[in-house]
């Protein structure tokens, strides 16, 4: 991978390691062509129809190319992890100025435990035991 260890071992790891856990197709840098250049989208977590992009941002200096990413993938949804609480509110804080947003695209501003928890709450597990039993999932009642 192409970051430092914060950004790869610590986040992009963990979260892929969260997503395949509740039984999502994972991919890592995924290339993506936009504007005459090849950029890569940290993390791609697919389960049903959901297409979620996820960047590790650790300043926030690149969210005009996140948008540009998500949109060229037709994502669903676009995560912005953070390493701290700080940086989440500069992000959000940048977000609330911009004028453009990847259309049909939600945008999710989190650190990282806010991200490993939403991976759980998003894709709830299913599991079935055998014919003669219900499905069983691990959502709340």
């Amino acid at each position: 991978m192409r970051g430092q260890f914060l950004h790869n071992s610590v986040c992009v790891e963990r979260l892929a390691r969260q997503f395949r856990s509740v039984g999502a197709h994972v991919e890592l840098e995924v290339p993506v062509r936009c504007s005459a250049s090849t950029r890569f989208i940290d993390l791609l977590a697919l389960r049903g129809n959901q297409r979620i992009a996820v960047e590790v941002e650790l300043d926030g200096r690149r969210l005009a190319t996140d948008f540009e990413k998500a949109a060229t993938i037709a994502a669903s949804e676009l995560w912005l992890v953070v390493a701290q609480a700080r940086v989440a509110g500069k992000v959000r804080r940048k977000l609330a100025r911009r004028v453009s947003h990847p259309t049909g695209c939600r945008i999710c501003v989190l650190t990282l435990g806010q991200a490993l928890q939403r991976v759980t709450d998003c894709f709830p597990l299913s599991v079935k035991l055998n014919a003669n039993e219900k499905q069983h999932t691990n959502q709340p009642r």
